[in-house]
């Protein structure tokens, strides 16, 4: 194993510095997904008809009367599920969708949603649910409780929450929505006490050593962060989570094996999760894996839905390698016009030069 995470002494050392630094750039890719989980809600407004594929209508036709939809994911017990993606669809047009996350609370948003009927798809770890709503006024609640999906499960079904998450008293997971807050305002140390004590309060807290984890990754300390998601994952071997940072700790080392095998637990437990396919292409690109490393990229991208421009750096760099150099131009030049300064622009110019220099070349 020790031959096959460090590399090799003729390995580029362009592909080595994305594979190992990408995570590191600016803001870790936590921050859309784990750090927004603070809030109490999420909301967001249904895509323009152009956007959406609804029908646009004729212009001089009245407005379509628009409404509200705020829904909660519970439980059995009627907890909220925290961090769960909800793909809603409108049955009118099933290609019609967006995809929101809930907050610690478990609940979800969206506004501006033209009247009509649509159904509601949450996802968390392997359990799926499927509910339809009616939106049919200015506001619309919905309650979806995951456990009513737990037959339809093709591999056996799941818990809505893992059973380490389950056990954790609330004393706990009040340090921990205020350890989460305070790290959305980059206030580390006081996140790092409210980590500390919902630690107190239950050892085996496999969330709360994960986002002490996501801290240490953001202060550079990538060893510090990969034995702290090893304990997460030791006490909650079916948090998907707890895996994804593992990955994103071992490609910050160079140790990318190891990576690829962590995260393919981490799509197991949550095959949703954009992060997990932007590590296995991290690692993918560290072993040279470059076909593999744009699948993956291209994967991320759609989960993702365009909101990260660093994915467009991680399918450069993959097709820069695969001398596919027109695309390569066109992903780089996203990334850069989204990102015209940070600790990677210098090396997407560089890649970018790399591509336009390729582009110029004879044929062989």
């Amino acid at each position: 194993m020790q031959s096959e995470n460090h590399r090799n002494d003729s390995f580029p050392r362009r592909t080595l510095f994305i594979a190992s630094r990408i995570g590191l750039a600016g803001v870790l890719w936590f921050a859309p997904c784990a750090l927004g989980r603070m809030s109490l809600a999420q909301a967001v407004s249904w895509p323009q008809p152009g956007m959406s594929g609804l029908p646009q209508g004729n212009v001089n036709e009245a407005p379509v009367p628009l409404g509200t939809l705020s829904g909660t994911i519970v439980t059995p017990q009627s907890a909220g599920v925290a961090g769960t993606c909800v793909e809603i669809r409108a049955m009118s047009s099933m290609e019609s969708a967006l995809t929101v996350c809930t907050g610690l609370d478990g609940s979800f948003e969206v506004r501006d949603m033209p009247l009509g009927d649509y159904e509601i798809v949450a996802s968390s770890g392997e359990q799926q649910v499927r509910q339809v709503v009616r939106v049919s006024s200015r506001f619309t609640t919905v309650n979806v409780d995951m456990s009513a999906g737990s037959t339809h499960q093709a591999h056996g079904g799941g818990a809505s929450v893992t059973a380490g998450q389950l056990a954790v008293p609330s004393k706990a997971k009040h340090a921990l929505e205020k350890a989460w807050h305070a790290a959305g305002k980059n206030e580390v140390a006081d996140a790092r006490k409210y980590i500390a004590s919902a630690l107190s309060a239950f050892p085996h807290y496999a969330d709360a050593f994960i986002l002490s984890a996501i801290l240490d990754l953001q202060d550079n300390k990538p060893e510090a962060s990969a034995s702290e998601a090893q304990q997460a994952v030791g006490y909650d071997h079916t948090n998907g989570m707890a895996y994804i940072v593992l990955a994103a700790a071992y490609n910050s080392l160079s140790h990318f094996g190891d990576a690829l095998r962590s995260v393919e637990n981490g799509i197991r437990f949550r095959p949703d999760a954009w992060q997990a396919y932007f590590e296995k292409a991290r690692a993918e690109l560290g072993n040279r894996q470059f076909k593999e490393a744009l699948a993956d990229a291209t994967r991320c991208e759609e989960l993702n839905r365009g909101r990260n421009p660093v994915i467009h750096l991680l399918e450069g760099d993959a097709l820069v390698n695969l001398r596919r150099y027109q695309e390569a131009v066109a992903q780089l030049q996203a990334y850069l016009a989204k990102t015209p300064e940070g600790p990677t622009t210098e090396y997407a110019h560089k890649l970018l030069a790399q591509a336009q220099a390729g582009l110029e070349r004879p044929p062989q």
